[in-house]
Order: C-alpha cells, then sequence, then structure tokens
C-alpha cells in the first residue's frame, strides 16, 4: 500500500476514534453541567464553568487517555479494529527495543507514540492553529516516510495486514 493510502486510511480511523472519545467527554462536560445548574445551585460555579473550555481542555486528555490505553495492551482501537485493520508493530528497521503490541503491556511506546494529542490542549487557550500545524506536519511525513514523528520516536510503525485486507 502505498503511503497516500495509508495516510487515509489513518486519518479515519483517527476520525472514528475521536469522535468515539468526544462523545463521552461531551456526555461528562454536559453531564457536570447539568449537575452544577440542577442539583448544586451554586450560582458562582455555574457563571464560571465554560464547557466549551472543559471540553477543549479534557478532551484532548481523555482521547490520549483512550487511545494509549487501548495500544498499550496489545489491542486495536475500534477506528483501526473494524475499519482500517490497522495494528502497530515494531519497526525492525530502527532496531527498536520496544515491545510489539499484542504481547505483552507497552505503556511507555504507547504513550510516546500518542503523546501528541496532547498538544491539542494548547487549542483550549485560543491556538487552534496548534491543531492545524499537527495534521499537516503529521500528514507530510506519512506522505513521505509512512510514520509520523511520534511514530518514529516509538519505534512503531502502523501497518495495514495483507491478511486482513484480503477477508
Amino acid at each position: 500500500m502505498d503511503n497516500a493510502g495509508l495516510l487515509l486510511r489513518r486519518g479515519i480511523g483517527w476520525f472514528i476514534d475521536l469522535t468515539l472519545s468526544s462523545i463521552v467527554v461531551l456526555a461528562v462536560v454536559y453531564g457536570v453541567r447539568w449537575g452544577i445548574d440542577h442539583i448544586g445551585g451554586f450560582q458562582g460555579i455555574q457563571q464560571a464553568f465554560d464547557p466549551e473550555f472543559a471540553v477543549n481542555l479534557v478532551g484532548p486528555v481523555a482521547f490520549f487517555s483512550f487511545k494509549t490505553s487501548v495500544e498499550a495492551r496489545g489491542r486495536r482501537t475500534p477506528g483501526q479494529r473494524h475499519m482500517l485493520t490497522l495494528p502497530v508493530t515494531v519497526d525492525r528497521k530502527v532496531g527498536s527495543s520496544e515491545r510489539p503490541s499484542g504481547t505483552r503491556a507497552d505503556w511507555g511506546g504507547a504513550m510516546v507514540r500518542n503523546c501528541y494529542i496532547l498538544l491539542f490542549v494548547i487549542a483550549a487557550f485560543g491556538y487552534d492553529w496548534v491543531i492545524s500545524a499537527v495534521v499537516v506536519v503529521f500528514a507530510a511525513f506519512i506522505l513521505v516516510l509512512g510514520r509520523h514523528p511520534f511514530d518514529i520516536l516509538a519505534g512503531k510503525r502502523v501497518i495495514v495486514a495483507p491478511c486482513e485486507m484480503d477477508s
């Protein structure tokens, strides 16, 4: 598979995972807001609580936690598993000492591979351009090298398994 196809498949898988994570974050943030409004009746907290800020702050942390916990346990996220058959494997060319996904818990590799998601917290403070910059840089890396910078740092590679593509 060429890098453009890999970029498309990874982008769709990432969008699926982000959508699932966002639904949970929105439900929690607006549930807290509802609780403050209807149960607590705390006017001072109600006026200070900005749901948009909370979603922008909590969302990336929740998405990072979700992707890291799934990948560290050797599993694939729903976007990788159901739609795109994209496993994360050790990059043997780099000679990494990281364990491949699916063998044992690899929390360090999963954290390094997904820590770029935490950059999106900056958007909560009005720097929305950071998200666009990360997307453009990652797209360029994937088109040229087939991996983004944090895949390289973690010694991982997302591959399309041929046996799963044929089924």
